[in-house]
C-alpha cells in the first residue's frame, strides 16, 4: 500500500512495515514510493504480506483499489 499519511491511514498502517506513507501535498513522495513499489520486489512482498495479516478482508481492498481507480480515471478525463 501506498497511503497518504493522514491520520485515518496512521491509525492503521505503519510507514515502512504495512504501508509507504507519503505526505498528501507532495508529489515528488508519491512518485519515489511509486517507484520503490515497482523496483523493489522484496518490499512490496513485506508490505503485502503485512498488511494480508492484518486482516481487513478480501473484498475490503477490492472496494478500495475500485474507487482509487475509478479517481484516477476521472482525473486523467480532465
Amino acid at each position: 500500500i501506498v497511503a497518504s499519511d493522514l491520520p485515518v491511514f496512521r491509525e492503521l498502517l505503519v510507514d515502512g512495515e504495512s504501508a509507504l506513507l507519503v505526505r498528501p501535498d507532495n508529489s515528488q513522495q508519491l512518485a519515489s514510493a511509486l517507484l520503490r513499489m515497482i523496483e523493489e520486489p522484496t518490499l512490496r512482498a513485506r508490505l503485502s504480506q503485512a498488511v494480508a495479516e492484518m486482516r481487513f478482508g478480501d473484498q475490503a481492498w477490492e472496494d478500495i483499489a475500485e474507487a482509487t481507480t475509478e479517481v484516477y480515471e476521472s482525473v486523467l478525463r480532465v
